[in-house]
């Protein structure tokens, strides 16, 4: 990577690059391509084969794919070996529910974690964790995630704290009930006593305080569910509320106290007061901030914000997470995927990062940390989608 820094910017010398970085990864001539223009890449990724080999400090940048979420690896291995030899992918997203990870009181299976990390460090790159406490798919009394158990562990229902759920929906804990707090943090603590300042993983991200990663309560649920929502305690997404002082803030801490070698990432929303307190104060704790809503839509506009946030805030920014609308081009999210139109990823890419040396694409978002987009085959060719990872790569700021 070293050698893309030293590269000759102008727009001939890029047009260049990118056609025999796509045209030589699509052929599967990794080998021709490594011994001459990518060789240094390739020696850096045959020697990572233990995390010796592996700086402790994070990339601070990069494309990462998504291959396990819950509980379910989503890529073959040979899949996951192709990705992880991509030059231009920097690792993966590793998403797991409390459950999974702690089945009983103080029984840990970090091995679910180091299994699905270890192809990846081989290979010389990075992973991002996140765990959760509440999914949508946990609507049954299943004690373990072999079970098919998803988000808190029943347990910690047991052992005192309130639970939230009506006949047609995912069970929540009171994130703010101080049992659960504690609970909580304990699994924050073991999980950081395990992970902090492991080489192999870029950022942890928070988690505990809605179903997934966004700051929502329970989503989807909300509406069902809000009478008992107020009668536990919440009063609105406001910046003095319950929900924030008393839940996120806390939690946030948690991890900034357990995790103190691993850079820590906070999932934002952006529009509201509550959004904008959240906000300053993850990036207070010099936490990454990133946004599970990636689209094609991005624009001069929305880059412009991202940008400013950016350097408002003084923290890293970028998106963990393609949003419903994705590469559609007809924008019509979800409803419209039947007549889809998709964009190339080159595009999509283009459009929220910008590139303040072209005109037409100023300016640019700065940001760290993109997902992974799936090659569309109706589209693109294998060529032309290794050539928008490379771009993106170069574009990305560390």
């Amino acid at each position: 990577m070293n050698m893309m820094n030293t590269m000759n910017h102008t727009t001939q010398s890029r047009r260049e690059f990118l056609r025999r970085a796509g045209m030589a990864i699509a052929a599967g001539a990794f080998a021709d391509q490594f011994a001459t223009g990518l060789a240094p890449l390739a020696r850096a990724a045959d020697a990572a084969t233990n995390t010796a080999t592996l700086s402790p400090r994070p990339f601070g940048k990069g494309i990462f794919g998504h291959v396990y979420h819950g509980g379910k690896t989503l890529e073959r291995p040979e899949g996951i070996a192709a990705l992880a030899a991509n030059p231009f992918i920097a690792g993966t997203q590793l998403s797991y529910s409390w459950v999974q990870l702690e089945p009983k009181p103080g029984e840990y299976r970090w091995d679910f974690i180091e299994q699905a990390m270890e192809p990846w460090a081989k290979a010389g790159k990075k992973c991002w964790i996140e765990v959760a406490t509440a999914s949508k798919r946990d609507t049954a009394e299943r004690d373990t995630a072999e079970r098919g158990g998803r988000g808190a562990p029943l347990w910690i229902y047991e052992q005192g704290v309130p639970k939230i759920q009506a006949e047609s929906t995912a069970k929540y804990p009171v994130y703010w009930h101080p049992k659960y707090l504690e609970l909580w943090g304990g699994f924050i603590r073991a999980f950081a006593k395990k992970f902090d300042g492991d080489p192999r993983i870029e950022f942890v991200a928070t988690g505990g305080y809605s179903s997934g990663h966004e700051p929502n309560l329970s989503a989807w649920d909300n509406d069902t569910l809000m009478d008992q929502w107020k009668q536990a305690g919440f009063d609105g997404m406001t910046p003095t509320g319950v929900y924030l002082t008393k839940a996120i803030m806390p939690i946030l801490t948690l991890f900034g106290d357990a995790f103190r070698a691993t850079p820590i990432a906070q999932t934002i929303h952006t529009k509201r007061e509550f959004d904008q307190a959240m906000n300053a104060y993850a990036s207070a704790r010099k936490y990454i901030l990133t946004s599970n809503g990636m689209s094609v839509k991005a624009d001069a506009d929305s880059r412009k914000k991202w940008r400013e946030r950016r350097e408002t805030l003084q923290t890293k920014v970028g998106y963990a997470e393609w949003g419903p609308t994705g590469r559609n081009l007809n924008l019509g999210g979800k409803k419209n995927r039947a007549n889809a139109r998709f964009a190339t990823l080159l595009e999509a890419y283009q459009r929220v990062l910008g590139d303040d040396d072209d005109p037409k694409l100023r300016p640019s978002s700065r940001l760290s940390y993109l997902p992974l987009g799936q090659r569309k085959p109706e589209v693109e060719t294998e060529a032309e989608w290794n050539a928008a990872l490379a771009w993106a790569h170069e574009h990305l700021v560390a």
